[in-house]
């Protein structure tokens, strides 16, 4: 197995092995674009994904490390430490641009081998000289070079060989097979080389010595290879160009200066007229000299003296003329001395010159540093020669750093061989927006020319794609409001909707426009959802049409582009605003309601008036049913069709009650039992007719052939599942209005809301499935949450107790604890222990298996009831005679509260355990009440406890007898046993907490210690946070079991 480098140890600490090995993927596939580092050394880089969607990623390498990156990986991160697989790799990638502190001087060479001359023809030789080589040769020295020729003590070399995306490994198999076969594994051929490169393969090939995957050479070889490298680029040591200068021998000089206290000396070369110190020098012994190096250039001196004298001569320091030895060396030296005042090299200030033309999207760059007058090349080059023949440094850090940036922006060419084409647009974006700005304020001494300026806005950043429109407000016949649309800047320049659309779905940072320049494009998500939410679009004509149930949303969106929203839309989106609405409509309603319900009333009549079906979801015992009767009555004096009311069977005739109280003069036509036959023979002969969900069902095709002026439907939440027939049956009955009351618009999910929205306005909130996948992760995402409230909350009016009706009494929750008793602890711990063993098969199996689902949520229903009572476990013969911790606890409560006057509603999910309590107080000769949802007489059995003050207890299941029942004359509600939801406990606490109700309600939520009931206590705690937001910001969604719940319920 390979061993890593320390570097990729220090990643995998950041990450992990399977995300380095991700990166490693992302790196051979070239999805990263485009890369810079900033002022601050943070590294940015653009990626892209095999379907076009690019991820931006922004990395800190300094400790603390910090990432930010916008792919899902990163935002599943527990913190910022953990490094994605984007991160790793911009991490891998930016290594390969690092400036050293500190120059290895030592580089490489090969020898090459005689293999034979060949007689060529003219023609031949004219095939061997086309220009456009498609594949170069890359050496790097991997060791210091040697000085003397030795069997110990050699160059080491590894050699790449690139062609297009592919590089292969030049060892000396594969370098000899493809000098001598001319072909290496198909797809490269020698004739892809330059003549140069040919020639370097050639020494190689027939000079070098393997090792492993390197290639060695001795000190003469690599004497011998440096005399062909001098126009050779791709030489490296310490990821360092090493220079190579042959245009002609240097001489050996002894350059003397005068010190402070005796004459000092040091040995030199003379290149041409200029004078270069060179001491302590690196130097490689060949055949007939050496070569001498200075920070990674050398210089070839021919022998004149013996080679070993040459070499020792190079090597030494610097002297003076107090040392000994010096006069007779001066004296005899075969080398000339020349004195000079100052042999320090000056490092002069550098001038970037970035030139930029843009050629069909695509921008060449050509760079440049000027040295007093002097352009030079960005080609790695340290000394250089003034106007004056004299050398000096150049400012190589600089240098790198700007080459660096530019390389890392994976354009074709490289900077560094005088010329870059970026075609990428992210690419050239971050050149124009990021780059060229930052560089702008760094160095004071940087120039560009006339049309890089232009583009970069001479680095004030690209101007942002900004949408505008403009509108008279008024609906069209489609009911649509008509807009006119462009997407431009502030100078002018636009983009179409189409491009604009297509960037944003690949989350694009910059846009191409229509003159050619670039755009900075911001607010991709709402870009998306505008495209999904404007009809008609006419990109001809640049307009577009909103319609109007559409125009909040519409109004949320545009809030990214400052201005973007014309005034005229503006106002005529005050219907939608329940702030307008309230104050419009007048009091119409002839009953004594309370203030707020008079706003609720007004704000009903002015919503469905403008054509808008909303949802009212004030907190149960508001009295919905009154401000909806309220709003009806408004509506029928304009229309003479009939209006239809569904609710459950339980409140039919609740219904029919309030109706005969509060409007007197309506004909009500109940589609329910006796007249049920007699009603639907004449549908339009009524005013109102009120009916339950079933028999809507039923009775459908008759009501599907009536156009009703207003249809209500009451606890909606009967059509929360957009599959069920109560669903279909509800959604297939026209209306010129739609109003739905609930008190729970969410219980469990959003899809809660998107099927009651769907009756009320279908196709608002898009498809079925598109909603599900735009807000499957909702209760994560306050985003989320915001944008489906910025949809729905015009539609909903919402109000609480607490701050409508602060007349009523407190409301005490009162949660109550006891012990299982010790046979009941023994039958609950093997149920626990089954289901534990079901859930780590279900792990095993991923979670995926539905049958395993079904065994654990049975155990927990079992786990349930034996905190219950154990008798209501059936199919345990024995657990009749274990007795219950909590039962005993329930008589002792409920004969205290039936003694102190207090009367009780007590509640369970279970029929069987009420059955239970009714034989105890049966037994103990207590009165009592009983309802389920067997009951047909509800509202019988609610007058007598109601009216009976000798009735002191209420016994109700959960679910019958948590809505639409008025028992203000209770004041104590038991909760026997915990629901899942927190809202269906609420509902049953609020048949006593509501308007009419005087005195002061106290909630007794009974629980078993250390049991899946103290869980489930934990999980409605979490669950009703979401609740509150829900019902105040309709967004948020509540989870559904996982693993991890379902580990917590069983741990």
């Amino acid at each position: 197995m390979k061993s890593r480098s320390a570097f990729e140890e220090r990643l995998i600490n950041y990450s992990s092995e399977g995300t380095l090995k991700s990166a490693k993927q992302l790196l051979k596939n070239e999805q990263i674009k485009s890369a810079f580092r900033d002022a601050n050394g943070v590294l940015h880089a653009v990626f892209k994904e095999k379907n076009g969607f690019e991820i931006h990623t922004h990395l800190q390498q300094n400790e603390p490390v910090r990432c930010q990156c916008s792919c899902a990986a990163a935002n599943d991160r527990n913190n910022e430490e953990t490094l994605c697989m984007h991160a790793v790799a911009l991490w891998m990638y930016a290594g390969l641009f690092r400036v050293p502190n500190q120059l290895d001087e030592a580089v490489d060479t090969d020898a090459a081998a005689y293999v034979g001359l060949k007689n060529a023809g003219l023609e031949a030789l004219a095939r061997e000289c086309v220009s456009g080589a498609t594949a170069e040769v890359v050496i790097n020295a991997e060791s210091a070079f040697p000085h003397v020729p030795s069997k110990w003590e050699n160059a080491v070399l590894s050699v790449r060989l690139r062609s297009g995306k592919r590089e292969y490994l030049g060892n000396l198999n594969n370098l000899r097979q493809l000098f001598f076969d001319k072909v290496l594994a198909v797809q490269l051929k020698l004739s892809d080389f330059s003549l140069l490169d040919r020639q370097i393969i050639r020494f190689l090939a027939i000079n070098g010595e393997a090792e492993n995957s390197n290639i060695l050479l001795n000190s003469e070889l690599t004497g011998e290879l440096f005399h062909t490298l001098g126009n050779f680029r791709n030489f490296y040591r310490n990821n360092r160009r090493v220079i190579i200068h042959n245009e002609a021998a240097a001489h050996p000089v002894v350059l003397a200066r005068t010190g402070k206290d005796a004459r000092e000396y040091s040995p030199g070369i003379k290149f041409g007229n200029a004078l270069l110190e060179i001491h302590s020098a690196k130097v490689i012994t060949g055949k007939s000299g050496c070569w001498v190096g200075k920070n990674g250039e050398y210089f070839w001196l021919n022998a004149d003296c013996e080679i070993g004298f040459l070499r020792n001569f190079y090597r030494l320091g610097k002297w003076t003329s107090a040392m000994p030895g010096c006069s007779d060396f001066l004296k005899n030296m075969p080398f000339e001395l020349i004195k000079l005042e100052d042999n320090t090299l000056s490092v002069k200030p550098a001038a970037i010159v970035l030139e930029g033309r843009m050629r069909n999207c695509a921008l060449e760059l050509n760079l440049k540093f000027v040295y007093d007058n002097l352009s030079f090349l960005p080609d790695g080059g340290r000394l250089a020669l003034d106007k004056h023949g004299n050398f000096f440094l150049r400012q190589e850090m600089l240098e790198r750093e700007i080459t660096n940036a530019l390389d890392m922006l994976k354009g074709e060419g490289s900077i560094s061989r005088g010329r870059l084409l970026l075609r990428d647009t992210a690419g050239i974006g971050l050149l124009l927006n990021e780059i060229i700005p930052d560089w702008l304020k760094r160095y004071k001494l940087m120039a560009l020319n006339a049309e890089l300026a232009m583009l970069s806005r001479g680095g004030n950043r690209l101007e942002q794609v900004a949408l505008e429109c403009s509108g008279d407000g008024v609906l069209n016949e489609k009911l649509n409001y008509p807009v006119t649309y462009q997407w431009r800047c502030s100078s002018g320049s636009s983009a179409t909707w189409s491009k604009v659309v297509e960037a944003a779905g690949r989350h694009e940072h910059f846009i191409w426009l229509d003159n050619g320049t670039l755009g900075r494009l911001t607010g991709f998500e709402d870009i998306l959802k505008l495209n999904t939410l404007i009809q008609e679009l006419d990109e001809e004509n640049n307009t577009f049409e909103v319609p109007f149930a559409q125009i909040h949303y519409f109004r949320h969106l545009l809030r990214h582009w400052r201005g973007a929203l014309p005034p005229a839309l503006c106002a005529g989106s005050a219907a939608t605003d329940p702030e307008a609405a309230a104050t419009s409509a007048k009091h119409i309603f002839k009953a004594e309601l309370r203030s707020y319900q008079v706003q609720g009333v007004k704000w009903l009549c002015k919503m469905l008036s403008n054509n808008f079906n909303v949802i009212l979801a004030d907190e149960m015992g508001l009295g919905k049913t009154v401000q909806a009767l309220g709003a009806y009555n408004e509506l029928r004096g304009r229309s003479t069709a009939p209006s239809l009311v569904i609710c459950p069977a339980s409140l039919v005739e609740n219904w029919s009650r309030e109706c005969s109280k509060f409007l007197s003069d309506c004909k009500v036509g109940v589609l329910y039992g006796k007249s049920r036959n007699q009603v639907a023979k004449s549908l339009t002969g009524c005013d109102l007719i009120i009916t339950s969900y079933t028999m809507a069902r039923r009775e459908l095709a008759k009501l599907s052939k009536v156009l009703f002026n207003l249809v209500i439907l009451d606890e909606a939440q009967h059509i929360k599942n957009p599959g069920t027939a109560n669903a279909h049956s509800c959604k297939s009955i026209k209306a010129q209005h739609k109003l739905v009351l609930t008190g729970t618009p969410l219980e469990n999910s959003p899809e809660d809301l998107w099927s009651i929205f769907d009756f009320l306005h279908p196709g608002l909130l898009g498809s079925f499935a598109a909603f599900r996948r735009e807000y499957m992760n909702i209760a994560g995402s306050e985003a989320l949450r915001n944008d489906l409230a910025a949809r729905t909350a015009p539609f909903i009016l919402r109000r609480v107790k607490s701050s409508v009706a602060p007349e009523l009494p407190p409301r005490e929750e009162v949660r109550i604890f006891c012990s299982m008793e010790p046979e009941q602890k023994k039958l609950y711990d093997e149920l626990l222990q089954q289901g534990r063993d079901s859930l780590a098969e279900l792990e095993r199996a991923d979670g995926k298996p539905q049958r395993g689902n079904m065994q654990i949520l049975t155990t927990l229903l079992r786990l349930r009831q034996i905190c219950c009572h154990p008798q209501l476990l059936e199919e345990y013969q024995d657990a009749a005679e274990v007795p219950s911790a909590k039962f005993e606890l329930m008589q002792e409560l409920l004969l205290e509260h039936i003694d102190s006057g207090h009367k009780v509603l007590l509640f369970s999910q279970f029929t069987s355990l009420l059955a239970l309590v009714r034989q105890y107080l049966e037994t103990a000769d207590i009165k009592y009440s009983y309802l389920d949802g067997t009951t047909r007489n509800r509202q019988e059995v609610v007058d007598e406890f109601n009216n009976s003050p000798d009735i002191g207890v209420f016994l109700l299941s959960l679910k019958a007898g948590g809505t639409g029942l008025n028992l203000t004359s209770a004041d104590t509600v038991m909760i026997y046993d915990p629901w899942w939801n927190p809202a269906t406990e609420l509902q049953a606490a609020d048949r006593t907490h509501r308007i009419g109700q005087t005195r002061p309600v106290r909630s007794l939520k009974l629980l078993v210690k250390d049991s899946v009931e103290e869980k489930i206590l934990e999980l409605q705690e979490r669950k009703r946070d979401v609740f509150d937001a829900v019902v105040d910001n309709p967004a948020l969604a509540m989870e559904k079991f996982s693993i991890e719940d379902l580990k917590y319920l069983l741990s």
